[in-house]
Parts: C-alpha cells; sequence; structure tokens
C-alpha cells in the first residue's frame, strides 16, 4: 500500500528547501516537475493534483489538473473555487462562475468563492448578482 502522506510531506519538504513555497503563475519548473512526479506516484491523490494546479497558475494546464483533482474527489470546495479563478484568468467566465457556485454550493460559508464569484459576475456585467455575491461574502466574514 503506498502513503500519501509521505508523498505530500515529500513535496512539501521540497517545496519548502527550493525556497518555492509560493505557487504562483511564475512557478519554477523544478516545481512543476516535482508535482508532476508526485502526480505520476499517486494519480489517486486530488491534493496532489491541486497542488499542480496551483503550480501551473492560471492557464490550460491548471484547468485541467484541477478537473482532474475534481473528478477524484468532486467534493473539494477549494478545487472548485481554483478552477473558478483558473477559467477567470482565462476569460472563461461562462465556466468560472459555474465552478465559483460549485464551490460554494459545497461549502456555503466560503467567502472567498464568493468573493471570487463576484469578481467574474462584475467583469462580465452583472452587477447585481456581483454585490450579491459580495454582500454574501462580507456576511461570512464579519
Amino acid at each position: 500500500m503506498k502513503k500519501p502522506y509521505l508523498l505530500i510531506i515529500t513535496a512539501i519538504l521540497y517545496l519548502v528547501l527550493t525556497g518555492c513555497m509560493s505557487l504562483a503563475k511564475d512557478s519554477d519548473v523544478d516545481t512543476i516537475e516535482a508535482l508532476k512526479q508526485a502526480v505520476k506516484m499517486n494519480p489517486d491523490n486530488a491534493d496532489v493534483h491541486s497542488n499542480l494546479g496551483a503550480a501551473y497558475g492560471e492557464s490550460k494546464e491548471a484547468i485541467e489538473a484541477f478537473k482532474q483533482a475534481i473528478k477524484i474527489k468532486p467534493d473539494n470546495a477549494d478545487a472548485h473555487a481554483n478552477l473558478g479563478e483558473a477559467y477567470h484568468e482565462s476569460f472563461m467566465y461562462k465556466e468560472a462562475i459555474e465552478a465559483f457556485k460549485q464551490a460554494t454550493r459545497i461549502n456555503p460559508d466560503y467567502a472567498d468563492a464568493h468573493f471570487g464569484l463576484g469578481v467574474v459576475y462584475g467583469e462580465s456585467g452583472k452587477y447585481k448578482e456581483a454585490i450579491d455575491a459580495y454582500k454574501q461574502a462580507i456576511r461570512i466574514i464579519i
């Protein structure tokens, strides 16, 4: 039996030791390669796929990684919200709205997902929906 926690610990240690704690758009190739190896070693681990998506930033590769994480663990609100952000950054607003909505269905108290939904609604010209989403985020935070 594989020990997924050892894989996750190894990936975290790698990130710490290489100074790559920030998994953003400019993630270096070594971080992405390490996470690709982690996916190969444990393809059924949704968290590893989500981490790979975060390392890719907001790109088509990130979208695919987050979709894979969701396929493995459909009730992962973080993966849905991250997918929403990746869609948003790719100007795929309809898909972003659906991903953020799913994150809020899974976790109604997920303020960041409500906020992301507000951002996308606003950029889509749906101002009433944006205000409603922002209000919900504020209610959760306060």
